[in-house]
């Protein structure tokens, strides 16, 4: 919450430092939901084979050192690639934690998701608070850095808990994949068509029909008496 509400928070602060237009704040506002997007389709699978554990410390380093980016580079190249960095990152979060919630929940998964999103809300009341509360005695690009060095605080919190083990904890080989399709989708490759035919009176059930099917107009059944 605090990572996305207060990127609209800081636009002020950009506007006037970079001198930047409309159209420039408009590229802002797209590249951060690009990233969250992007952040939303890749944490399910890297959740599978990585675990929780990785993507929640990698995505919150990622917000870390974006915040610290907008806080004290120069370059609006890079500030353009630190919005990238916290959609990126904030979606990850944003996903993993939900989908985390849901497989440590037993019961009550609803209600415990609504519970999140109450810090979801908590963390978007934050940077609006902070700005106000310490405008007057700090810069805002030290208010936008300590919001970042703010972000270690989980980011250490998640290294010394515990998390569910990743769901793919081996890479699977072809091999292995080639098999699982075939118990699935029986297929088999064969020039001899007797056994062609024995290999499709096993796999039939019951009083289920079955023939063959081939490329190449049957040319090479013909001469069996087969049409096709």
């Amino acid at each position: 919450g605090i990572a996305f509400l207060s990127l609209g928070t800081i636009m002020s602060y950009l506007t006037e430092q970079y001198r930047i237009s409309g159209e420039t704040l408009g590229l802002l506002s797209a590249i951060l939901p690009a990233g969250i997007l992007i952040g939303s389709l890749i944490f399910g699978p890297l959740v599978d084979k990585y675990g929780y554990k990785a993507l929640l410390i990698i995505s919150s380093v990622l917000l870390v050192a974006a915040f610290e980016l907008i806080a004290y580079t120069n370059s609006f190249g890079l500030v353009l690639f630190a919005y990238f960095l916290i959609g990126l990152g904030g979606g990850s979060l944003n996903g993993g934690t939900n989908a985390l919630v849901s497989v440590i929940t037993a019961e009550g998964k609803g209600s415990n998701l609504s519970f999140l999103g109450v810090f979801f809300g908590i963390g978007a009341m934050g940077m609006p608070g902070l700005l106000c509360l310490l405008s007057k005695a700090m810069s805002v690009s030290n208010i936008i850095a300590s919001v970042g060095f703010f972000i270690l605080i989980p980011t250490v919190y998640f290294l010394v808990i515990k998390f569910p083990n990743p769901t793919q904890q081996k890479g699977t080989k072809f091999s292995e994949n080639l098999i699982l399709i075939k118990e699935k989708y029986p297929f088999v490759i064969t020039r001899d068509l007797n056994k062609a035919k024995k290999w499709l009176k096993e796999k039939a059930r019951g009083s289920e029909r079955y023939g063959i099917i081939v490329s190449s107009q049957a040319q090479r059944l013909k001469p069996h008496a087969i049409d096709v």
